[in-house]
């Protein structure tokens, strides 16, 4: 996988580490939200519910990353011959 991802054309390897940053982040903050909220309670369900978001939101990220330089990438290829 990683010399995969060394052989990558610039533009379709800066979408994919930014979309992995994305990603992190988004998981990160569920984290933190997560633990902030405390116990799930009626005062807390609202912090839950954008938590759940989020921690879905990463994912949808994530597929559309891999899928969109997958596409580029074998785009730029076809132009490059």
């Amino acid at each position: 996988m990683l010399r995969s991802l060394e052989a990558m054309h610039e533009i379709t390897y800066f979408i994919m580490k930014k979309g992995m940053q994305l990603t992190c982040i988004l998981l990160l903050c569920t984290i933190v939200i997560r633990l902030y909220a405390g116990p799930l309670a009626v005062d807390t369900y609202t912090l839950h519910e954008y938590a759940k978001l989020m921690f879905q939101l990463s994912f949808v990220i994530l597929l559309e990353t891999v899928l969109g330089t997958a596409i580029l990438e074998e785009q730029l290829r076809k132009r490059s011959k």
